[in-house]
């Protein structure tokens, strides 16, 4: 599921390197950040949820190890706060990339 958005990263990274046509670099780029968004932070988190209550309230017929439970826990929570990470480096690269951004102390000319 989190995968969806690994062809966008992928294409954006191609179109970039290629110097391809300046539409092809900004549609790959937002197709990136939309299905990262998406995919990653808005419904990623929500299957996650369903499946670590199935693994604390497991149901009769599934058995679950303690330990498999607390490893997906805390790997998912990792993975989370990664996925975050990540979405704001593509945003910050984004605006840098868009001429939006420039870092404190430092002019547009330098």
């Amino acid at each position: 599921m989190y995968e969806l958005s690994t062809p966008f990263l992928n294409g954006a990274w191609i179109v970039s390197r290629c110097n391809g046509p300046s539409w092809l670099v900004v549609l790959s780029g937002g197709g990136l950040v939309l299905s990262f968004f998406t995919v990653r932070l808005l419904v990623g988190p929500f299957y996650v949820y369903k499946v670590w209550m199935d693994l604390l309230y497991p149901r009769l017929d599934m058995v679950v190890l303690s330990f498999a439970a607390y490893f997906y826990t805390i790997s998912s929570a990792i993975l989370s706060v990664l996925n975050v990470f990540w979405f704001y480096k593509i945003i910050q690269f984004a605006l840098r990339a868009s001429g939006k951004s420039t870092k404190a102390g430092q002019s547009k000319s330098s």
